[in-house]
């Protein structure tokens, strides 16, 4: 045999060279084993593989076989079968290999890597035994106390802060309480100043109405008078009498100026002066005999009706008339006696009337003058006997009078609106001020309260800056006692053995590189600290993180702090004191420029420890090879404990660029101010670390870093000639070296052809190899949830189908008969009633009872109570219904009748909840797995989701395949996409014709963009070349952030095929890894590469397996020519021949672009790579394409 079998039980593991018991799940196991597992066994045999599980119910299922048959047992054991049968048996029988050999690898591998892992583990527990205890020990004694002491200082702080709290409260009480007794006094004030207003408006409408009165006193008396003083001397006597009159009054106590100021005054004063004219001559002992005859007034109502005398209140007779203010009155009576009236009517004086027909009110003998007359009024003459004062000059005087007093009243109350309107301004006014003062009164509150409470947060602040310094101090005390441990334990390092020292220094860098480091981003920008949503860095910062760090960084917090200093610090601090658990790098973006908010350099550079101005010249090359303006930028870099810090532009596109130039150089950065033993680092060279951060020796970030390239060699012959060659290549680019070693990296575009590479950089793998990494790099398939239904076809379950319910459901009949009840002797000849029908329908049917017999077709439901069915051919009809359709009578003539005979019980076929599809099972149109689904009751399940691959062509020479007309010099018609399209089909999957792509950069980027957002795998034709507009590489790598995993393969044709990965977001916002092959141009070498390494991925991605192409052996029809660089995959036609062997035959010229090889072709041949030709009937492998057909 070629290769050894080993038994598959671990415990045993033993090689296999005779018999050995196989399974059809490719398992394979020696006799013992098998025996004691009980697969060998002949009475109970085991129904399940020892190793997977699976379900070994049949017979065939596990057998034993010969391993090293005889020729006679080889030429026989397949003889008679047909072609196609030995071709499955074959295909099976290398399947079972190919798992066999695949788990040999891994189980290989995997013990490798434990005996691997044990003796690093074994390596690393030693040095913790010896470290550990000590370290732990010291580090928990010195804990103990920064933890007490920073306890003690924090309760100290605690305490102060209480107190200052319990004065804030007594503070803000008084404040309260002063703010009220201040409310309560004004309050009061502006009480009694309405108090003093109204008593001062008072005081000032009764001197207003004591001035108004005594100025009509003084108006009336002058008027009235005013005629009898220009006669002369006869009215001194009258003005006399009046004096004497005044004097009477005042001796009665009546003085006027005494008196509040008189009421209802006006024109009813002039009564009032009449009589008091008629009582002064009374009193002063006039002779009333010679006094003027009082003419009435009714004897000239005519004049009276003239001058309005009847409107003045105070003219009716017999109504009081007030005397010098309404204390003292004196009210006269005039009595009108019917002598006297006539007298009047006459015109002559009436002698009888005398002094007493003028007395005061109070007289019992005085008799009123009926209410309604009025008299006339005028002045008293000087002589009663001569004067008569005429009627019409009264009337003239009392119509002049009544109008100034109607003026005097106006002017009065005009006078009394307009103090009334000031009075009203004057208390605006003062309400204003009121509430002027009270404003001010509540500002000087609130300014206070804002000064108490700038108090406070000022002493907050300086809490906080004591925690702070605290903790600081803390931390610096920490990592004083790590790095004098640190110490301690290098010089321990460096008294352990060479051998033991590498591996313990080379564990802590291992471990390092295989966890990510933690990245913190520090948006520094007052703008985004009030709106977050403003910003842009951020996004920008995490797409350059996750897509250009090579899996090496994870991004764990985001910040945004205004630009101002101590916001900054504090947040640094934050993030870098933390000891063991600071993260890594601390990117800032923003406040590096020249304006006056512009901190952040300032804020920064006072926290760093140690400076890393390499970085700042890395970053500010980076930017001034795009902008000189890049010079106003104020970056700084270092490191504080053992956090490196670096400052980016607040422009998301200058921050990025700066980004990018640093990022790969600063996982190193990283690793050694983590604390990491450099001489591990820098173990492997400059090289080494260039390998690993995926940059070249020339490779520069700036344009304008100047590289100098010395080469000098010397070679020596056998002639002894001496060969010197010296190069210097001076220039002001990214140089890109030619020659020698080569960084795995793709062409620059922008570099232009003379800078391009001359032969590939990438390494040439072997295909097994290739396939891999492909299975390493494909994402798994994703579980989605089908319907049961036509559309499954291809399908591959997720994970194990069982039923929902039995089958059949219920008893049913077998054969076409009568149910019957089987008596206890089996004996069932006899005559019976049919009672009953039941039929393959859903229908009822009631209990049989003995002696009954129901007739059933097949398929039906049996009767409650039946035992067993008779079939028809055992039965004779006897008789009928009386319509002659139904059968009345059946005699029955079987014998020896058993129970549960022609009947399916319930769940004979398939029980509830049995599994009856495995995980991994395809669904197929031809075996029958949809109905077995359907019969059970399963609606849905749970499938590997069928990928979506999309085809692009690349290429400005392209031209659509049925374009018509003649084609143009240089055009080439794309047949590469009709055929992969009709490939991917041809497999089931879904395709998606995304079009030809032009070599543009731009263009080329923007499609494959927008290519894998639709699809899950993308396959693109052309581009991927040594040419310069071979733009697919460069634009993977250096524009869509993906990772080419490899660039060439040893293979023909094909041998530029590449792989890569491109991180893409989904539309939930997850990063996800997609596939992306990159095949070759020409049409052969396209086909070929398709069914090789893209299929495969498809089958992963879809559930598939086994996933790679079958392998088969077959025998050459004729002479084959073998390449001498490269193994070649030979596009073949392979059939059964009538000897059942599988025969290859050529398909033709295998050049790459020659389109006829692929016709007809089913397989490729793995042919070596040789000098001379392998011979006919010579065997070889061939991977299968298609179906193989026999020959006719």
């Amino acid at each position: 045999m070629e290769h050894s079998l080993k038994c598959n039980v671990l415990k045993c593991r033993q090689e296999i060279t005779d018999r050995a018991l196989v399974t059809t799940c490719s398992h394979i196991f020696c006799i013992d084993c098998a025996g004691r597992s009980g697969l060998a066994g002949q009475s109970e045999r085991r129904s399940s593989c020892p190793a997977c599980n699976s379900n070994l119910g049949n017979p065939d299922d596990a057998v034993i076989a010969i391993l090293s048959p005889s020729e006679e047992y080889k030429t026989s054991v397949l003889s008679g079968l047909s072609p196609n049968i030995i071709m499955e048996c074959a295909g099976r029988a290398l399947s079972f290999w190919a798992y066999q050999t695949t788990q040999e690898m891994w189980v290989d591998a995997g013990v490798r890597a434990f005996l691997h892992l044990l003796t690093i583990a074994s390596v690393y527990q030693k040095y913790l035994e010896k470290t550990l205890t000590d370290k732990y020990k010291a580090l928990d004694m010195h804990l103990d106390k920064t933890v007490n002491e920073a306890n003690a200082e924090i309760e100290s702080i605690q305490g102060q802060l209480r107190d200052l709290a319990l004065q804030n409260d007594s503070m803000r009480r008084k404040y309260d309480e002063l703010g009220q007794a201040f409310k309560d006094k004004s309050r009061k004030l502006l009480q009694t100043q309405e108090l003093y207003d109204r008593v001062k408006r008072k005081a000032e409408m009764g001197q207003m109405q004591a001035a108004a009165c005594d100025a009509v006193d003084s108006h009336l008396q002058m008027n009235v008078f005013s005629d009898t003083c220009e006669k002369g001397s006869p009215r001194q006597g009258l003005y006399e009498q009046q004096a004497d009159f005044s004097q009477f009054h005042k001796s009665r106590g009546s003085d006027r100026t005494e008196m509040p100021p008189p009421q209802n005054r006006g024109a009813s004063q002039l009564v009032a002066n009449d009589e008091l004219w008629a009582r002064q001559n009374t009193l002063s002992g006039i002779d009333t005999q010679k006094a003027p005859m009082i003419t009435p007034v009714r004897q000239r109502t005519r004049n009276t009706a003239n001058i309005g005398l009847s409107a003045i209140p105070g003219l009716v007779a017999g109504s009081p008339v007030p005397l010098n203010g309404p204390t003292r009155m004196q009210e006269f009576t005039i009595r009108e006696q019917s002598a006297v009236a006539g007298n009047r009517e006459s015109g002559v004086g009436d002698p009888s009337i005398n002094a007493a027909h003028l007395h005061h009110p109070t007289s019992s003998s005085a008799t009123p003058v009926p209410r309604g007359s009025v008299f006339d009024e005028a002045d008293p003459p000087s002589n009663l006997q001569e004067c008569r004062i005429p009627g019409e000059t009264m009337d003239q005087s009392l119509n002049s009078l009544a109008g100034e007093v109607e003026s005097l009243k106006q002017r009065l109350a005009e006078v009394m609106r307009l103090r009334e309107r000031e009075r009203e301004q004057e208390r605006c006014h003062r309400r204003d001020e009121q509430i002027q003062k009270e404003r001010l009164h509540k500002e000087q509150l609130d300014h206070e309260r804002e000064i108490n409470a700038q108090r406070l947060i000022e002493m907050a602040q300086l809490h906080d800056e004591a925690l702070l310094q605290a903790s600081r101090d803390h931390a610096d005390n920490l990592a004083e006692a790590v790095s004098q441990v640190t110490r301690k334990l290098e010089m321990e390092r460096q008294a352990l053995h060479a051998e033991d020292l590498l591996s313990v220094e080379a564990y802590p860098t291992s471990v390092m590189a295989t966890s990510p480091l933690k990245v913190a981003i520090l948006i520094v920008s007052t703008t985004a600290s009030k709106n977050p949503a403003s910003d842009k860095s951020e996004l920008v910062l995490r797409d350059v993180i996750e897509s250009e760090g090579g899996g090496q960084w994870e991004v764990v917090e985001t910040k945004i702090v205004s630009d101002h200093v101590p916001q900054i610090q504090r947040q640094i601090m934050l993030w870098a004191d933390l000891g063991a658990d600071a993260v890594n790098l601390i990117v800032t973006t923003g406040g590096t420029g020249f304006a006056v908010t512009d901190h952040t350099p300032e804020a920064v550079g006072a926290l760093l420890h140690r400076q890393a101005p390499g970085i700042v010249h890395g970053m500010l090359a980076t930017s001034l090879a795009v902008t000189p303006f890049a010079m106003m930028s104020r970056p700084v870099a270092g490191v504080r404990h053992s956090t490196v810090i670096v400052t980016l532009p607040g422009s998301p596109k200058g921050a990025k660029e700066n980004l990018q130039a640093i990022l790969r150089t600063l996982p190193h950065a990283c690793l050694q101010a983590a604390g990491v033993d450099s001489r591990a680092l820098h173990s492997g060279g400059v090289k080494k670390l260039e390998a690993d951060a995926g940059i070249s020796a020339g490779q520069s970030a700036s344009s304008q870093t100047h590289g100098i390239d010395h080469s000098h060699t010397h070679g020596h012959g056998h002639s002894y000639d001496h060969n010197h060659g010296h190069s210097h290549n001076h220039g002001h680019g990214g140089l890109v070296r030619h020659t020698g070693n080569q960084q795995v990296v793709s062409n620059d575009p922008s570099l232009g052809p003379t800078r391009r590479y001359r032969e590939s950089p990438y390494p040439m793998l072997a295909v097994e190899d290739a396939l891999g990494i492909i299975e390493q790099h494909t994402p798994e398939a994703d579980i989605v949830s089908r319907k049961v239904d036509a559309d499954l076809i291809n399908a591959v379950l997720a994970e194990d189908v069982t039923a929902n319910e039995n089958v059949p459901a219920f008893r049913a009949s077998i054969v076409d008969g009568y149910a019957v009840i089987v008596p206890k002797d089996g004996n069932m000849k006899g005559v019976y009633p049919v009672t009953a029908v039941s039929h393959a329908a859903p229908s009822e049917i009631g209990t049989l009872k003995e002696g009954e017999i129901a007739r059933i077709t097949t398929g039906a439901p049996l009767p409650p109570g039946a035992t067993s069915v008779i079939m028809v051919e055992d039965t004779l009809l006897k008789t009928k219904t009386d319509d002659g359709k139904e059968e009345k009578e059946v005699e029955i003539l079987a014998d020896g009748v058993k129970p549960g005979e022609n009947i399916r019980e319930v769940g004979s076929d398939i029980k509830k909840l049995d599994t009856i599809l495995r995980k991994g099972e395809q669904i197929s149109g031809i075996g029958g797995e949809i109905g077995l689904l359907a019969a059970v009751g399963v609606a849905s399940i749970k499938t590997y989701r069928r990928p979506v691959v999309g085809v692009l062509s690349t290429g400005d020479e392209i031209v659509e395949h049925d374009r018509e007309g003649e084609l143009r010099l240089g055009e080439v018609r794309d047949t590469n996409r009709v055929t992969l399209l009709a490939a991917a089909k041809e497999r089931g999957f879904e395709a998606i014709d995304l079009g030809i792509a032009r070599d543009r950069p731009g263009a080329l980027e923007e499609t494959l963009r927008e290519a894998l957002r639709k699809v899950d795998l993308l396959v693109t034709t052309g581009g991927v070349s040594m040419g310069e507009l071979d733009l697919l590489k460069p634009t993977i790598e250096r524009s869509l952030g993906g990772t080419i995993h490899f660039g060439r393969v040893d293979m023909k044709p094909g041998k530029p095929t590449t792989f890569a990965t491109v991180p893409v977001k989904t539309n939930a916002g997850e990063r996800v890894s997609k596939p992306v092959f990159a095949l070759p141009g020409n049409p052969a070498s396209a086909l070929v590469t398709f069914n090789l390494f893209v299929l495969p991925a498809l089958h992963k991605l879809a559930g598939v397996e086994p996933r790679s192409l079958s392998k088969v052996p077959v025998v050459l029809a004729h002479d084959f020519a073998l390449d001498k660089g490269r193994p070649e995959y030979h596009r073949a036609v392979v059939t059964v021949g009538k000897d059942g062997i599988l025969h290859a035959s050529s398909t033709g010229g295998q050049r790459s672009s020659r389109v006829g090889s692929l016709r007809s072709a089913n397989a490729l041949l793995c042919l070596p790579k040789g000098n001379g030709p392998l011979k006919k009937g010579t065997q070889v492998h061939a991977l299968l394409m298609g179906g193989v057909q026999a020959e006719i």
